[in-house]
């Protein structure tokens, strides 16, 4: 069986600010000043289906798994902090994962698909790589982001 999991995190201001920009953008705090939103398939269509974006072919460049809308909301609430995008997903032996981090509205590190700089944003974020389990009790039943819109 798959194990997946999919979220932004970020600076509590940059987090605020990304709520205010869509209504369906829920956060919880993780870490003092620190605020995951863990990106859901219902999130996913609620962001890329209203930008008009139907991936495959709307990824960031280097990105295999977040559409261009969303890389754009990420990078425009990194004005307020630090943002990353953290996707890992397990089948059997076979792993697949990407990293992405934003500050001041630019794209400072990514998209990697290596675990190791996965490792690398969360400690920008001040965030051990213990959180990876933390993160995977928020599965989403209906599905991640590979569904299209």
């Amino acid at each position: 069986m798959a194990e997946e999991y999919c979220v932004f995190l970020g600076e509590e201001s940059a987090i605020a600010a990304l709520e205010k920009s869509h209504f369906a953008i829920k956060s919880f705090e993780y870490s003092s000043g620190v605020r995951v939103v863990p990106y859901t398939s219902r999130l996913h269509k609620a962001l890329c289906c209203e930008y008009g974006e139907n991936p495959p072919g709307g990824y960031l460049k280097g990105s295999n798994s977040l559409c261009g809308a969303v890389a754009d909301l990420l990078e425009n609430a990194s004005v307020n902090g630090k943002v990353a995008y953290i996707f890992e997903e397990h089948f059997g032996g076979w792993r697949d994962c990407e990293s992405i981090l934003w500050e001041n509205g630019e794209l400072i590190f990514g998209p990697s698909l290596e675990h190791t700089d996965q490792i690398k944003v969360l400690g920008q974020m001040h965030i051990t790589k213990e959180a990876i389990y933390y993160f995977k009790k928020y599965d989403d039943p209906d599905g991640w982001l590979r569904e299209s819109c």
